[in-house]
């Protein structure tokens, strides 16, 4: 029997005394349990008002802020073996003044104390369970705190008191809290989720034990503008001892983990009047994932994309006073070993990694003498090896040295960048570059010389094919020569889709542009090219190739950039865009092109386009904040009008094109252009002045002269045209200086001799596309050329004929023609006059006799001058 002290055959007791002994023993348990339970009863039944009363005196004497409590109730239940003040819907208001903000908002509060104190009525809170609650403790930025609740000396006072109600905490527990700490003197956040921590206290005389055991959630962690941890989860098994009197805490051996990986720690820290450190830490079983994880969270999540595996050593000490005039000495040893970096979705991957780092603040534990070292940093890219070195002194004014070596993939590289969607990539860039001298000296143009940065970069073979890429980078060869803070560009080229381009300079300043925020980027340099298709090269990213789908246009912005100095002389065969191809396409392109200030410059470019050739001088300027300008002379010299209207588009018209004009044109055209940034043309501001020549030409198929030709025959004066189809006008030269401003073209008078008739054009026309102009058709009675023969005297210059004055006005879309019917009778009775008077001069009989009018053909039924007048 259990009962026993010895076995069965040496008990010195029946087996019947034995059961009896155990159900007396039994019996009694029982009724004390019950009777202690009964006695709680009744206690809760008869003490509960009376409790509660107590714990709400003892709040308001503690507690300096208004608090709001939804219901209290003593239970035996909630946390047994303890009985427990429960607390419903607890509001704790933080103690800015005049604040309403919450410091503290929970569902339950759990206040526990031994059960057999409802007995004898003395509560000692023992436990604290905080359930399913929300903390906001804030620090301003002239370091009050929201959480001075208590009132001063209550600690005092509560000791001096006599009170039935006291707290001795030996364990708090905190179960599904959402804790945040905005500090704004420190640019400090921290946003955690307590899943399940406990706090277990242990005080012996000065001596207080703190043990803290749980795990939780680190949301965010926002230091100094900068994003830290964000969603990890951590596992906490800290241990502290706090002497009240020397306060002075003792870190105990504790662990800590950042999901997987573990760290250690250990050490003492003094809060006297100077706060005294020395602790150390270290990693174990870590690896890159969680050490990058404790970078800031913008570093991190650009490296997240990696997988990584290799071993990994963390270790450090931090030792010294902390104060506002003094800093710890810190000191961290880190590095890795056999390590892989693999991207995620490209596979792409470094091999046989290693890396030894150390970081320190220095002798006197500052960032004047802080300190970060990489040593042999090597690894292997597609088995071939690479290495280098990095070291950096002196936070405040950083001195570099760094040193890189190797032969790198092109597709590797291009992988390593998370670059999705290369089809195929090949090649190598070889690298070998050395820096030595201040961070600030390489930016500084007076100071670069002091710098050391030399080496090259070289392209051996590169082929890219992106379905970024509207075409593919083929062939791609040349070297990069870095001296200081310079880049000479030596005989760099590529075939980039049908295009080969050639590329040799220097880039002045490169560096200082890439680490300086105001310095300008100086090029000068030499485009070469047999071919360039500039339809391809300016659409060589392919925008369809993004997954996401541009929701909103942007508004078009042309602006030139303002910290760029170009200057790029170009030597091009041929040169294909849009309409300018096959037998239109241009040929030797040669000029230079400047850039500075917002201000670019064209200077003595020339192509031979349209047979004929084509030079242009004139700069665009984009400084003012609204609108950019472009000023330019063009000349064009032995160029088919034809083609040259067809490759300008027609200049946007259809009304006058390339089909309705042939012959050489000659010209002179200076312009002042206005745009706002938006690109929107200021017609108003629009000025030009254009004189031109066209040779040997012929006007085809215009709607007006057509429409001209078939007024002339219905007014019954097609006979004085010497051609009658106007369909087609031959003429040998038109010439004439023409004047563009305040939104309209100034044509003045203009003489024209064609195959139909000579004309004379005067007029004008706003570019918004109404017409005004007069036309002067000289006429003579072709038709009475074989009858009037002896009358030849009239077809002098003197007695040619009368004019006919056309009036042509309304849009180009819509216009009428008519006669100008007073300048025309005016012509004529001089033109009678003339003949009369010539007739009366001559001793010819047969001239007196002659027919001395002109028919007009006057007509009852279509004329065209009234009788009336």
């Amino acid at each position: 029997m259990i009962f026993c002290i010895l076995d069965e055959d040496t008990c010195l007791c029946s087996k019947s005394i034995c059961m009896k002994l155990f159900w007396k023993i039994i019996k009694a348990l029982s009724l004390t349990i019950i009777t202690v339970i009964i006695t709680a009863v009744v206690s809760v039944h008869f003490f509960q008002d009376e409790l509660i009363a107590l714990f709400s005196q003892k709040v308001s004497k503690v507690l300096a802020t208004d608090v709001n409590i939804g219901k209290v109730e003593i239970s035996l239940i909630s946390k047994f073996p303890n009985a427990s003040i429960d607390l419903e819907n607890v509001v704790i208001i933080e103690s800015f003044p005049d604040s309403k903000d919450t410091l503290l908002q929970a569902q339950n509060i759990y206040l526990a104390f031994d059960i057999f104190s409802l007995v004898n009525q003395n509560y000692t809170i023992e436990k604290c369970f905080i359930e399913n609650a929300k903390a906001s403790v804030k620090v301003n930025k002239i370091g009050d705190e929201n959480y001075q609740i208590f009132k001063e000396d209550t600690t005092s006072q509560s000791n001096n008191e006599n009170t039935q109600l006291s707290f001795g905490l030996e364990e708090v527990v905190f179960k599904n809290i959402n804790f945040n700490y905005n500090n704004a003197q420190t640019n400090q956040i921290y946003d955690v989720y307590f899943k399940e921590v406990g706090t277990s206290l242990s005080v012996k005389n000065e001596m207080v034990d703190v043990d803290v055991e749980g795990s939780l959630g680190l949301n965010k962690v926002w230091i100094d503008h900068s994003s830290y941890v964000r969603d990890k989860n951590l596992k906490l098994d800290i241990g502290l001892i706090y002497n009240t009197e020397t306060s002075e805490m003792v870190i105990k051996p504790s662990k800590f983990w950042v999901e997987k990986s573990q760290f250690e720690a250990s050490g003492t820290v003094s809060l006297q009047e100077t706060t005294d450190i020395n602790v150390r830490f270290k990693g174990h079983k870590t690896n890159i994932q969680s050490l990058l994880a404790l970078l800031p969270y913008d570093i991190y999540q650009k490296l997240s994309d990696f997988k990584s595996k290799g071993l990994v050593y963390f270790n450090g000490q931090v030792k010294g006073k902390a104060s506002a005039i003094h800093s710890p000495h810190i000191y961290v040893k880190f590095g890795f070993e056999n390590a892989s970096f693999m991207h995620k979705e490209t596979k792409q991957e470094i091999t046989n990694a290693n890396l030894k780092g150390e970081y320190t603040n220095g002798k006197k534990n500052s960032v004047q003498t802080s300190s970060l070292s990489l040593k042999d940093i090597n690894g292997k890219i597609k088995d071939i090896p690479f290495k280098g070195n990095f070291l950096m002194k002196n936070f405040d004014k950083p001195y570099l040295t760094a040193d890189l070596s190797g032969v790198f993939d092109v597709k590797t590289l291009l992988g390593l960048g998370g670059l999705e969607g290369v089809q195929d990539a090949k090649g190598n860039l070889v690298a070998e570059l050395d820096l030595k001298g201040y961070l600030d000296d390489l930016i500084d143009e007076k100071r670069v010389q002091k710098v050391n940065l030399s080496g090259a970069v070289k392209a051996e073979d590169v082929n890219v094919v992106w379905n970024k890429l509207t075409v593919p980078i083929l062939d791609l060869n040349g070297e990069l020569i870095v001296n200081r803070n310079h880049i000479a560009i030596s005989d760099l080229s590529a075939n980039v889709g049908s295009s080969d381009l050639k590329l040799q300079g220097y880039c002045h300043k490169f560096i200082s542009y890439i680490l300086s925020d105001n310095e300008i980027l100086d090029i000068d340099g030499k485009l070469i090219s047999n071919s360039m298709n500039l339809n391809e090269l300016l659409n060589l990213v392919n925008e369809q190739a993004d997954s996401v789908a541009i929701q909103d246009e942007q508004e078009t912005y042309f602006n030139l950039p303002d910290d760029w100095a170009l200057k790029l002389n170009c030597n091009v065969g041929s040169l294909e865009y849009e309409q300018f191809k096959g037998e239109n396409i241009i040929k030797n392109l040669k000029g230079g092109v400047l850039l500075r200030n917002q201000v670019a410059t064209l200077q003595n470019v020339s192509i031979d386009i349209a047979r004929g050739s084509l030079g242009l001088n004139g700069n665009v300027d984009t400084r003012d904040e609204n609108i950019f300008t472009i000023d330019g002379k063009l000349t064009v010299d032995n160029t088919e009008i034809d083609r040259f209207f067809f490759l300008m588009n027609d200049f946007d018209q259809d009304f006058f094109t390339h089909k309705n004009i042939k012959g050489e044109v000659h010209g002179v055209l200076d312009t002042h252009l206005e745009f706002s940034k938006a690109l929107d043309f200021n017609s108003k501001a629009f000025v030009a002045s254009i004189d031109m020549t066209v040779d040997n030409g012929k006007i085809l198929d215009f709607q007006p002269m057509i429409e001209m030709g078939e007024f002339m025959e219905k007014k019954r004066l097609s006979r004085y045209l010497k051609n009658k189809d106007l369909s087609t006008i031959d003429f040998s030269q038109l010439k004439n200086h023409i004047q563009i401003q305040h939104d309209t073209i100034f044509i003045p008078r203009m003489e024209i001799e064609t195959s139909a008739n000579d004309f004379t054009i005067t007029g004008k026309q706003t570019l918004s596309g109404d017409i005004d102009y007069d036309v002067i058709i000289p006429v003579v009675n072709y038709n009475k050329k074989e009858k009037n023969e002896q009358l030849g005297i009239f077809r002098d210059k003197k007695t040619k004929g009368f004019n006919v004055y056309l009036y042509l006005h309304g849009s180009l879309d819509d216009y009428e023609i008519e006669v100008r019917k007073k300048e025309t009778l005016k012509s004529i009775f001089f033109n009678v006059e003339q003949g009369i008077q010539h007739v009366a001069d001559s001793d010819n009989d047969s001239l007196r006799n002659a027919d001395v009018g002109v028919d007009i053909g006057h007509d009852d039924d279509e004329a065209w001058i009234d009788d009336s007048e």
